[in-house]
C-alpha cells in the first residue's frame, strides 16, 4: 500500500470513528470531587483511547470505547496502519457523574507523515468511563497572541502550498496540509492528479486575524488564474512547524 493510499485510509477511518452515531444532547453539571482532583481518570482515560487507536490495541481498546466509536475501529483495524501519537492534549469541558465531554487535540505520525486531529470528545460511566462519540471540530483560534515572526513563517508555508498547486506537485503541497485541510486534499488528488488546479498565481497579500498558543488565523488574498480569490486559513504549530489546518473562501 502505497503512503499516498494509507494516509486516505487512515484519516477515512479516523473521520468515520467522529460520524459514530449520536442519539440526543445531556446536561453535565461539575461535581466538587471531580474538580478537585482536576479530571485525572477521565483525562487518563481519553489520553488511553487515542493510545490504543494509534496502536491499534484493540483489547485495550473495549476498555475504553463502546457503541459505533468501538464498531468502527474493530471495522477498519485491517484497512489502516498504526500511528505514533507526537502530542495529544487534553481538556475537560463538561461533567457529571456519568457523562464528560472533553476536547482533544492528537498529534500524531503515519510513516513520517505529521497530521491533527481536533475532536469533542463524549464519554459515559458504564462499568468505567468510555468513548461512545467523537466529533470532528476545530482547535481554539481565539486569541490576541499574534507575532510577526510566527506570521512570517505562516505566509511563507501558505505561498509555497499555492506555488505546488501551480506545479502540480500535490503529494507536495500535502505536507503543508494538516486536518480536514488534508483529508479534502487527498480526496482532490485523485480527480486532479497530473492536471492543472492553479495555473499561475500573484498579488498575494495576508492579514493577521487572530492567534492563540499554537494556532494561527490569516486572511490571505491572491489573483488566480485572472480571479480574485480570498480565503480565510487556520495554522496550528505542529512540532515539525506550521501547517495549515483549513482553509475557507470569504
Amino acid at each position: 500500500m502505497t503512503i499516498k493510499r494509507k494516509l486516505i485510509t487512515l484519516i477515512t477511518a479516523l473521520f468515520l470513528l467522529a460520524m459514530s452515531g449520536y442519539t440526543g444532547y445531556s446536561l453535565f453539571y461539575e461535581t466538587a470531587k471531580a474538580k478537585e482532583s482536576n479530571y485525572t481518570e477521565q483525562k487518563e482515560m481519553v489520553v488511553k483511547f487515542f493510545t490504543s487507536l494509534a496502536e491499534k490495541n484493540y483489547e485495550t481498546l473495549k476498555d475504553v470505547a463502546a457503541g459505533k466509536v468501538l464498531y468502527n475501529a474493530v471495522s477498519h483495524k485491517d484497512s489502516t496502519d498504526g500511528a505514533e501519537i507526537m502530542e495529544l492534549a487534553v481538556n475537560i469541558k463538561e461533567y457529571s457523574d456519568n457523562l464528560f465531554k472533553a476536547e482533544a487535540i492528537v498529534e500524531l505520525k503515519i510513516e513520517e507523515k505529521i497530521n491533527i486531529h481536533c475532536y469533542e470528545v463524549y464519554a459515559v460511566n458504564s462499568g468505567g468511563w468510555k468513548v461512545y462519540r467523537l466529533k470532528e471540530t476545530d482547535p481554539p483560534v481565539a486569541g490576541n497572541k499574534i507575532k510577526e515572526k510566527a506570521v512570517k513563517k505562516a505566509e511563507k508555508l501558505f505561498r509555497n502550498y499555492i506555488e505546488c498547486l501551480t506545479e502540480n506537485s500535490y503529494e507536495q503541497a500535502a505536507n503543508y496540509l494538516v486536518g480536514p485541510a488534508k483529508r479534502a486534499h487527498l480526496d482532490t488528488m485523485q480527480i486532479f492528479d497530473g492536471k492543472g488546479l492553479i495555473k499561475e498565481f500573484k498579488g498575494m497579500s495576508f492579514r493577521p486575524l487572530s492567534a492563540g498558543e499554537k494556532t494561527l488565523v490569516l486572511q490571505a488574498e491572491y489573483e488566480a488564474d485572472g480571479r480574485r480569490v480570498s480565503v480565510i486559513t487556520t495554522l496550528y504549530l505542529t512540532v515539525e512547524g506550521w501547517r495549515i489546518y483549513s482553509v475557507t473562501q470569504v
